[in-house]
């Protein structure tokens, strides 16, 4: 089951889930730091609980599409905190930001002076 959240495959995972692999806390977390979003719902969808130290590693990725793994955690209700909004602003990732502002993070003032710095 790891290798298919590490490689990304959706579809192998959900094979391996229908079996009977557990989706455990530990696949979500790999699956969220190597940015593979569609192995993240497959999850979520087979009972792993997603969290927001989980969303505080995709917002901190620089692998795969962590812009996704964002969006399926917010759609899944994990709430945006501090961390995750640094990771996001320090990282650069506009589609990270937008996604969080777009279900309704808010920024802390501390937050535009650090996306300024940063360009």
């Amino acid at each position: 089951m790891l290798f298919s959240v590490a490689d990304g495959k959706a579809e192998i995972a959900r094979a391996l889930l229908r079996a009977g692999a557990v989706p455990t806390g530990d696949l979500l977390r790999a699956a969220c730091i190597f940015g593979h979003g569609m192995v993240v719902r497959e999850l979520i969808r087979a009972g792993a609980v997603p969290t927001a130290a989980m969303l505080q590693s995709a917002c901190a990725s620089q692998r795969g599409r962590p812009a996704a793994v964002v969006r399926v955690l917010l759609d899944a209700g994990v709430p945006v905190l501090f961390d995750a909004m640094f990771y996001a602003i320090h990282g650069g990732n506009a589609k990270i930001v937008s996604a969080m502002l777009q279900a309704g993070a808010v920024f802390p003032d501390i937050m535009l002076t650090l996306a300024c710095t940063k360009g």
